[in-house]
């Protein structure tokens, strides 16, 4: 199998936007949120191989998973954290699958220690990667609203989750899930709700190529007649598309 190395580097040495001309935001007296923003920080230089499909996230969340990443975050501090996230550089911000990742993280820690009901404003930033690898359970599923842009890979190899997302995503939402429950209130790029199992999602504005494809079991209501025929022509294994006005 051919091996694609990938460097992780949120802040690598581009332009102007070098670690040296980023500071750490004012948390006000929260020790946690300071400690959880330069753990951020500190990694540079590490590495993720990828197998032949670059864009299969498994590897990557087996990469962050053994990270030492033992923070407990409250819901209000996750928002805040990605708060200060988002106002990085943009090009820092989505040239790399990490902060995403971390972030997903951060928030499967918290919902395992009995928190639940997330927030995360993205306002019209560009992440990608954020909410991959969801692991709620059946009768307490992890529950997360996206105000804003949901980045490309949302929802990605999540489970047991319901995504509410106030705006757009980009390509591969909701991509190898499993039991996810997705709302989008605007547009979709493509390959939406590829290869997910028993699953539900509505979108309300135009989609890409290929939605849908390879989907078992799952549910996609749309709202507009070109939607309805984007996913009629790819909806197979048992699963079915609704044509809501």
């Amino acid at each position: 199998m051919k091996t694609l190395e990938v460097l992780v580097n949120p802040f690598g040495k581009l332009e102007s936007e070098s670690p040296d001309n980023i500071t750490t935001p004012n948390f006000g007296k929260d020790e946690l949120l300071e400690r959880v923003w330069n753990y951020f920080h500190s990694f540079d230089g590490k590495t993720i191989y990828y197998g032949e499909d670059p864009h299969y996230y498994s590897p990557l969340m087996r990469h962050v998973s053994p990270l030492n990443l033992d923070f407990i975050l409250t819901p209000a501090q996750i928002s805040v954290f990605f708060e200060q996230l988002k106002n990085l550089p943009r090009q820092m911000l989505h040239k790399n699958v990490y902060a995403g990742l971390f972030v997903s993280r951060l928030i499967n820690n918290s919902y395992q220690n009995e928190n639940n009901h997330f927030v995360i404003d993205t306002g019209d930033k560009f992440t990608s990667n954020l909410v991959v690898g969801l692991n709620g359970e059946k009768d307490n599923p992890l529950e997360i609203t996206i105000n804003g842009f949901g980045g490309d890979y949302l929802g990605q190899e999540s489970k047991n989750s319901i995504i509410r997302v106030k705006g757009s995503v980009d390509n591969q939402c909701g991509g190898f899930c499993d039991n996810l429950n997705v709302t989008v209130e605007g547009n979709a790029g493509g390959f939406f709700g590829y290869n997910s199992k028993n699953s539900f999602f509505e979108i309300f504005g135009d989609v890409g190529d290929v939605f849908g494809s390879d989907a078992e079991k799952s549910t996609f209501i749309v709202h507009n007649r070109k939607a309805y025929d984007t996913f009629k022509k790819n909806i197979r294994n048992r699963s079915k598309v609704i044509l809501r006005d």
